[in-house]
């Protein structure tokens, strides 16, 4: 017989279909995968313009889905298990931005609060980061000269959209198993509020 070493919670689920908002650097990053793509990877965000090659520049990762192909999923789908069985075991309930863009079954469930997403009511092409709403209206969206331009409501920081959590989506979509389920932090259900307008949405839990 095989010995078999114990598989963590990252090993049991990356190899499956297992992203305001909870974002983190994985402790045991890719040694061949460079800082900056596993930021963008993780958080959607470049920190600082990096080296990039010949072929693709800075605004072709951050406007990637907007490419045919698409960098960034051309790169994930070479780095998605190792960067993932990190990420489980580290951010349980949670997953990080490129899973949200390419591996997600849908968008995470809205609980309550005022606001509108701007694809709702305007001519924006949906958008989403983390399961939720990328562009929301405003009060520099609700009128011009005074005359309502739309029937879309603006986001209130006093009462702001609220959403599930990545926890609660995973549970919904039964992507958490037992064993990570186990290893969920004490505010892994609460619901998520977002509370930024526009670019990514700014999400605090509560």
């Amino acid at each position: 017989m095989c010995n078999r070493s114990i598989a963590t919670v990252g090993d049991l689920l990356a190899g499956g279909h297992v992203m305001a908002v909870k974002s983190g650097s994985t402790k045991r990053q890719n040694a061949v995968l460079p800082a900056w793509k596993l930021r963008f990877f993780e958080a959607g965000m470049l920190d600082k313009i990096p080296e990039f090659d010949a072929y693709y520049t800075g605004a072709d990762w951050v406007y990637h889905t907007a490419l045919d192909p698409d960098p960034v999923k051309l790169e994930w789908s070479i780095a998605r298990k190792k960067i993932l069985s990190s990420w489980i075991d580290e951010h349980p309930g949670t997953r990080p931005y490129a899973w949200w863009c390419f591996d997600a079954p849908g968008i995470r469930q809205r609980v309550g609060g005022t606001g509108t997403p701007k694809h709702e009511v305007l001519k924006y092409a949906p958008a989403f980061v983390f399961g939720i709403p990328r562009y929301w209206i405003t009060a520099q969206d609700t009128g011009i000269l005074g005359r309502a331009v739309h029937k879309g409501k603006p986001l209130d920081i006093n009462d702001p959209p609220l959403f599930e959590s990545q926890a609660a989506y995973l549970e919904r979509n039964g992507l958490l198993s037992e064993i990570e389920k186990a290893a969920l932090p004490e505010d892994a259900f609460d619901l998520e509020a977002v509370v930024s307008g526009n670019i990514l949405p700014e999400v605090r839990q509560g």
